[in-house]
């Protein structure tokens, strides 16, 4: 790995909207394409724009971005005790930058003293739920199903977090890891 090609984060901004609504389109397009088939479900670019631009600029929400040469690679999104968003590029799957993005949302929530986080993953993204699982967060028992046709069924997950892991403020720079 050369020297420029370090996984950097950084605090998300509100010019980010952009390029943030291109990762999440291209990672769904893969990810989500067996439970919502592009040809009958197009995605929703101008909407997933400005739910970016309302995230990014919303002070209770936090974005971190994860980024090689100042191309976002992922990004996770979350606020209070909820991760509402975790995308990486594709292309960089298996390479650690998920694991690096949400230990660092995981680290600052913990030292803010949030004691469980909650999310929801649909139920037929099972690399997103051994993802999850292999990070210690277990299925709650809670479902319900995705306001997006065809409605896929999701399933609540949640996270007891330990009471110190550390500083309040996340690791905002690191290296590209393995998951």
């Amino acid at each position: 790995m050369q020297p420029d090609d370090k996984i950097k984060i950084r605090r998300g901004v509100a010019a980010d909207a952009e390029a943030l609504t291109e990762l999440q389109r291209s990672t769904c397009l893969v990810a989500y394409g067996h439970i919502f088939p592009p040809e009958l479900y197009p995605f929703p670019i101008e909407a997933t724009k400005e739910h970016w631009r309302q995230t990014l600029t919303a002070h209770e929400e936090t974005v971190l971005v994860a980024g090689r040469k100042n191309v976002p690679a992922g990004v996770i999104a979350y606020r209070s005790d909820y991760v509402h968003s975790l995308f990486v590029a594709p292309d960089e799957w298996g390479k650690g930058i998920g694991g690096l993005l949400h230990d660092a949302a995981v680290r600052e929530l913990a030292s803010g003293g949030i004691g469980r986080c909650n999310l929801w993953v649909m139920e037929e993204n099972h690399r997103a739920r051994r993802f999850y699982e292999a990070r210690g967060w277990v299925p709650d028992g809670r479902t319900d199903t995705s306001r997006f046709p065809p409605h896929p069924r999701l399933l609540a997950y949640q996270l007891v977090l330990p009471v110190d892991r550390g500083p309040a403020t996340p690791t905002l720079t690191g290296s590209q890891g393995s998951e």
